[in-house]
């Protein structure tokens, strides 16, 4: 600033506003020369200089002043190739700096020394910096990094930036006879994955062009009117690669999609209320299952009672009629159980006789009926069997059957091994007699 302020003086000295003129004659549009008086003109055109003087005196002050009030900050970086960790020395370096809290952008170029490095200065603020590299030789940029610096006001920054080989990369979108698709969607998968601005769609001439992508392998994709393909490209750094996407393959719509859904939530409904019916069916099955023999005990009782009346009046050669029958013995679900009672203790005056060892028949002595039953049941069946054979042999439910095998684990009866889902029960050696 300063030293334009001074070139600025010298065209005041040199270059005054004044045309080109005959000797003698007053220059054209001169406000302070007088063509009578040609010494008053000197001194009036003297004063005028002085003053344009002070004037620009004084803007290099107030310049000064100003520059002087905004500190600024040196920042030095060095930079390096992220694979071999080698310096750059790239002919040329493109730095574009935005201050991430006002907005403000500062692009320029700069060569970089024979270290690798360049140096700048900012004002403190925290800024997001974009640098490209380029080796005279090639035709594309070489490389390419983003990072964020915090800059402190008066400090130096000294940081060392690790750089990406880059390309560059043009393609064009085709369908299936070679037509050039504009508009079409594009999808890029490139590695290394930069913060790059890929496009995303093909101008309307069909074609795309990425000015920075990644060195290495690049898969692109593209989508038209139900219609997708990819390619793959090879980037080569400082080099420009050409690929081409051809859409052959069809895919389905947002609609086809909702189609799907749609069949697909109404099998499963289906599934689902099919399910419930024949839950249903079987509830129901089971409680006339139940049922059953309540209703044909009923009918054995009214049979019954039919049959002796019949038989009363034959012997005594009497006219039918109505016989109350008291002591007659009819088996219902009641007299059914005391049977199965009956039964075991049948069991168990069988099992005094002495086909048990002494100590499991005053162990049975001491067990309730269903404890009872269930080692009754194991006697019979080689001493072992399973808990589902169990629940169906003795009629035990199966709640009442895990607390009963519970109680006789206890008492050192049985012992239960547990396979996955099936339980194996077997009585114990002790209560055997065997050890």
């Amino acid at each position: 600033m300063v030293k334009k302020a001074f070139l600025v003086i010298a065209n005041n000295h040199v270059n005054l506003p004044f045309k080109a003129r005959i000797p003698g004659q007053a220059p054209s549009g001169c406000a302070v020369c007088n063509p009578k008086n040609p010494q008053k003109s000197k001194a009036n055109s003297s004063l005028w200089r002085i003053f344009v003087t002070l004037l620009v005196l004084f803007n290099i002050y107030a310049v000064g002043a100003a520059e002087t009030d905004t500190p600024y900050s040196d920042i030095v970086l060095t930079l390096k190739n992220i694979h071999s960790d080698s310096i750059i020395n790239a002919s040329v370096v493109n730095l574009v700096f935005t201050n991430m809290e006002k907005g403000t952008r500062i692009k320029f170029t700069r060569p970089l020394n024979p270290e690798g490095e360049l140096s700048y200065k900012l004002t403190g603020g925290r800024w997001k910096l974009e640098l490209t590299a380029d080796y005279s030789p090639t035709p594309e940029m070489d490389f390419f990094v983003e990072d964020d610096l915090t800059i402190e006001e008066g400090d130096v920054l000294t940081k060392t930036l690790y750089l990406y080989p880059v390309g560059a990369l043009e393609g064009k979108v085709t369908d299936h006879s070679g037509n050039l698709i504009g508009g079409a969607e594009l999808k890029f998968n490139c590695k290394p994955n930069l913060d790059l601005a890929y496009k995303n769609k093909t101008d309307k001439f069909g074609t795309f062009q990425l000015d920075i992508a990644p060195a290495g392998k690049c898969k692109v994709s593209a989508a038209y009117n139900n219609l997708v393909g990819e390619a793959e490209a090879e980037i080569r750094q400082g080099d420009l690669s050409l690929v081409t996407i051809s859409l052959t393959e069809p895919v389905l719509s947002s609609y086809s999609w909702l189609y799907l859904t749609g069949f697909v939530v109404f099998i499963l409904l289906a599934y689902l209320i099919f399910g419930f019916i024949k839950k249903k069916k079987k509830q129901d099955d089971r409680v006339q299952q139940k049922k059953k023999p309540k209703k044909q005990a009923k009918s054995a009782n009214k049979k019954s009672e039919s049959n002796v009346a019949e038989w009363a009046v034959e012997v005594k050669g009497e006219e039918p009629k109505t016989v109350t029958v008291e002591h007659m013995h009819v088996e219902t679900p009641r007299t059914i159980e005391t049977t199965a009672s009956e039964s075991l203790a049948h069991s168990r005056e069988t099992e005094d006789k002495g086909e048990l060892n002494p100590r499991a028949r005053d162990i049975m002595k001491t067990l309730n009926e269903r404890e009872a039953k269930i080692a009754t049941f194991l006697l019979g069946n080689n001493h072992k069997s399973t808990q589902a054979s169990i629940r169906n042999g003795t009629g035990i439910p199966k709640t009442s059957l895990a607390r009963s095998f519970a109680m006789l684990e206890s008492k050192n009866v049985v012992k239960i091994e547990t396979i996955g889902k099936l339980k194996k029960v077997e009585l114990t050696d002790w209560f055997l007699g065997k050890g």
